[in-house]
This record gives structure tokens, sequence and C-alpha cells, in this order.
């Protein structure tokens, strides 16, 4: 067995280091699934609750490995929903920067973007791929720190996922930080 010598923090990239609130930004709210292989069933319980944030901005990142279809199918459940307040984009470069400019993330519980979530602060709903274990601990986990609110498959019914969108929009972000230096 091997056990743990010392622990240095979680190993990641430098990110951008972000101070204000997820309260004190833009009413942005980005939705995101990666690469795009995946998730397509939280973006569109996404789409259908658009309605009821009139005041927000929603951005959907597709991810370059979507399936073609979905951007359809996204456009049009939006369409029926009715408002005009957000945008499919197929991708976004500047990822984190755009987090750092949303009051809510609702997103897939991948590495790279829980990491991008702790070093921009911001307030974030993840939908662990349930294929990827790792996924669901790492959420769990974060969720018990207050970093963010897991969602499972019975949270994507329109009035669930509006509940869980307005308390996490209210919630303060937690004072604590993570240690994101572990590769220094």
């Amino acid at each position: 067995t091997c056990e743990k010598i010392a622990y240095t923090g979680v190993v990641t990239e430098p990110g951008i280091g972000i101070t204000s609130t997820p309260q004190q930004r833009p009413k942005k709210i980005l939705v995101s699934q990666g690469g795009g292989a995946v998730g397509g069933e939280l973006l569109q319980a996404v789409a259908r609750t658009t309605r009821h944030f009139p005041g927000y901005h929603f951005t959907f990142a597709l991810g370059p490995y979507a399936k073609a279809e979905l951007k359809g199918q996204l456009t049009t459940e939006l369409k029926r929903t009715g408002g005009g307040n957000w945008t499919v984009a197929p991708f976004i470069r500047d990822f984190e920067g755009e987090l750092a400019n949303s009051a809510l993330s609702i997103s897939l519980a991948g590495y790279n973007t829980v990491m991008n979530l702790l070093h921009t602060r911001t307030a974030a709903l993840v939908y662990p791929y349930r294929a990827n274990h790792e996924q669901t601990i790492r959420a769990e986990k974060l969720e018990a720190l207050g970093f963010m609110k897991t969602l499972r498959s019975e949270d994507l019914f329109e009035s669930t996922l509006r509940q869980r969108i307005e308390e996490r929009l209210q919630r303060p972000y937690p004072a604590a930080r993570v240690d994101l230096r572990g590769a220094q």
C-alpha cells in the first residue's frame, strides 16, 4: 500500500484569480457539458427553465465533441420556452474568463471544469457523469464543503431544477478556500 507523505494541494494550472463574489457579477448563467460527448440532457433540462429567469442571460456551451443535432434540439427547446435570454455557443475559448463573469455555472463535474470553478469561485450546480465515478466523489466532497451543489437525474425536472437554480443564486459563496497550488 502507498501512504500519503505530504499534502501538496490540488494539482492544477494557475487560475486567473478572482476576488468578486457570484452576487457581484453580471446576471449571467453559464451552462456547459465539457467536451460535449455527454451531458446533452443537462443542457436540455436547463433550457426548459430559462423562462423562469428573465433577468439572467444563459450561455449554453456545447463543447467540440457535441453531436450536431444537439444544437438544433437545444435551439428548438429554447425558442419553444420563449424569451431571448440565451445564446448557444459551440465552444468558448476563454472558459475560465467566462466563468469569472458568471453568477452561476451549471455543468458536468469533470476535473478541469471543477478546478476552473474553484479558481473563479463561481457558484455551481454540477451534474456528475455517472459512468465516471470519480466525478460523483469529487462533486459530493466539494458539496459537503459548500462549494457546489450536486444534481441528480431526478433534479432535471423543470420545477426541481428551477428551485435548485434559485437556491444556488441566493446562497453566499463559502469563505473557505481549496489549496490549488499543488503543482508548485
